[in-house]
């Protein structure tokens, strides 16, 4: 499943085409700052007005720490630590998001806070009770293993600390066209109901505490012309981001799936 998961994901030269997109948006690549790449680092449906409206929900402060599991190239992390002060630390699977979201957030000069390293979700490789808040942003459509996941995620999270998990469920009935833009093929997409997290949570010793339904915000996404489709950091590289992104387009104004926000608390 990694080897998988990276060849769906993997491509070298992120940093590179970001750059260059960046310079053809007017950015100036010299002086990048975090809100310059908002609209580029964040691949969940929303991207930064989704993470502003999740913000809240964690109710982190300046010099708390933050695990985000499944960080990409950093989008989100540096976002946290931006707007919050916190100290984030990302965890990934594939090596070139690792690498990229590590020179980003040199060259937008939050290295000081923000760090990542190579790790999977379902065996996180810090010790118990080590960070305030955690976050996963549309990652448990590529783990089967809901129970581990949430399971590490409730392990390495303080006491009365926040698990916020943002990620596309299953909300009707219908089949998922594939290519989507976390999965070429069904072999390793595994998009599940509310239910199915939040009794992986509760095994946990998560609380559930509140759920979003984040559907108006994922129809004005996809229906919002965008010039480069939300098909993952692989970016131009993906010769099938069209139809990644034609295929979620059709699932969420079907009904079949939308973002779903779990707000978590552990006892």
């Amino acid at each position: 499943m990694t080897d998988t998961m990276q060849s769906h994901y993997g491509r070298e030269g992120i940093v590179e085409r970001l750059l260059e997109d960046l310079a053809e948006a007017g950015v100036d690549t010299d002086r990048l700052g975090v809100d310059d790449l908002g609209t580029f680092d964040e691949f969940h449906v929303g991207r930064r007005e989704a993470s502003e409206r999740l913000l809240p929900l964690l109710g982190v402060e300046a010099d708390h720490m933050i695990l985000d599991v499944g960080s990409g190239i950093g989008g989100p992390a540096r976002f946290l630590a931006d707007r919050t002060g916190a100290h984030v630390t990302g965890i990934d699977l594939t090596p070139e998001f690792v690498d990229a979201a590590t020179e980003l957030t040199r060259r937008v000069g939050l290295s000081d806070r923000v760090s990542f390293r190579l790790a999977s979700g379902t065996d996180i490789p810090f010790e118990d009770d080590r960070f305030d808040a955690a976050t996963l942003m549309h990652v448990g459509m590529n783990i089967e293993d809901k129970p581990t996941l949430l399971a590490e995620m409730a392990r390495v999270t303080r006491p009365d600390g926040t698990v916020l998990v943002y990620d596309l469920m299953r909300v009707g009935e219908g089949d998922l066209v594939h290519p989507m833009p976390w999965a070429s093929n069904p072999a390793f997409s595994f998009v599940d109901r509310p239910a199915v997290y939040e009794a992986a949570a509760q095994a946990a010793g998560l609380a559930v505490i509140e759920r979003l339904d984040f559907g108006d915000l994922a129809r004005a996404f996809f229906d919002t012309p965008k010039d480069t489709p939300p098909s993952g950091p692989a970016g131009g590289g993906d010769p099938r981001r069209a139809d990644r992104f034609r295929n979620a387009r059709s699932a969420v104004h079907a009904g079949i799936i939308t973002p779903i926000a779990l707000v978590l608390k552990k006892s």
